[in-house]
């Protein structure tokens, strides 16, 4: 497996929580086979999951770069990518001149070369890993070097096959302010809105939100121990959510919980797990979590294209309700 030819001091770095999932699954399988002899994990982020990995997470100093490889002197630096954050490319660059074997994964299908971009350059590892073929090929197109990409498949993936909830499920409704008796369907929207996603895909997650609502069956409503949950996601501004909730709650079981409750413990509580193009929902299915893509409108792009994982795609939420049943 490509995973073991990291071996000896490994820097780890991570921002968006993507990311953050696939590096720290990857910490926790090499410290497994005991083919770490060091390590230093640091982030400019702070994630409800990082608690399942049983590691340490060093808060980022901005310009500290130089100092965490001093300090450990790395054998390789293994990040995550983002396109929000540039702390990722900030530590490749500096390894790079440094002449440690830098490693960089993506774990979804998008935005391949936009995650290196550095002001009009590309700050490019020595390896990039990749989740499937189809990924390597779609990141080719994008303008990625052929010869630095690498197939890995997700480490986060192997590390959920094993996953238990922590806690109960009456613990966990409590935890959100819900009864005993709730049954929940779950919202986990990306900020699509944020990034021009009507534009690029011709709806966002508001859109479906508003679906959502207007379009449950009035049964659902009906029995108040139904609750549609809506669970954002950590990059996501809330104003925009909570002035749709304002307009159309109208008295309907809705609540809003922070992204930071622990996300495959909310999916595997809930009756029912909806989203759009977001890698969560692959993990949910993993997990056992009754996972459905929630797509009302024409997609004129679709984002997730996992060749080993199927998700059901739902167009009519009637339909949703009787595949449910």
């Amino acid at each position: 497996m490509i995973w073991d030819t990291l071996k000896g001091k490994g820097l780890f770095v991570f921002s968006d929580p993507a990311g953050a999932k696939a590096v720290l699954a990857l910490v926790h399988y090499l410290q497994s086979k005991n083919l770490l002899s060091a390590s230093l994990i640091v982030s400019d982020r702070q994630y409800d999951f990082t608690s399942d990995f049983g590691q340490h997470v060093i808060p980022y100093k901005a310009g500290g770069e130089g100092e965490y490889i001093s300090s450990l002197q790395p054998d390789f630096l293994f990040t995550g990518t983002s396109y929000t954050s540039k702390i990722e490319l900030q530590f490749i660059r500096e390894a790079n001149g440094n002449g440690i074997r830098t490693i960089a994964f993506i774990d979804h299908w998008t935005n391949f070369s936009l995650r290196f971009k550095w002001e009009d350059t590309l700050v490019l590892p020595t390896e990039i890993w990749v989740i499937d073929q189809r990924a390597k090929e779609m990141a080719i197109y994008d303008g990625l070097p052929g010869d630095k990409l690498v197939i890995s498949d997700n480490p986060y993936y192997e590390f959920l096959r094993k996953w238990k909830p922590a806690v109960s499920r009456t613990d966990f409704l409590k935890s959100i302010g819900l009864p005993d008796s709730a049954t929940i369907a779950l919202y986990v929207p990306e900020p699509l809105s944020q990034v021009n996603g009507k534009e690029k895909f011709g709806f966002d997650e508001l859109d479906v939100l508003q679906r959502i609502i207007s379009d449950m069956p009035d049964e659902f409503w009906q029995d108040k121990n139904n609750y549609l949950v809506i669970k954002p996601h950590p990059n996501h501004r809330l104003e925009a959510i909570q002035a749709i909730l304002d307009e159309y709650r109208n008295g309907k079981n809705i609540k809003l919980i922070p992204s930071g409750v622990h996300s495959n413990t909310a999916m595997i509580y809930s009756e029912m797990v909806l989203g759009l193009f977001s890698n969560i929902l692959l993990e949910g299915r993993i997990i056992g979590a009754r996972v459905f893509r929630y797509l009302p409108y024409p997609v004129k792009e679709d984002l997730i294209q996992s060749d080993k994982i199927q998700l059901p795609v739902i167009k009519d939420i009637s339909h949703l309700f009787e595949t449910q049943k």
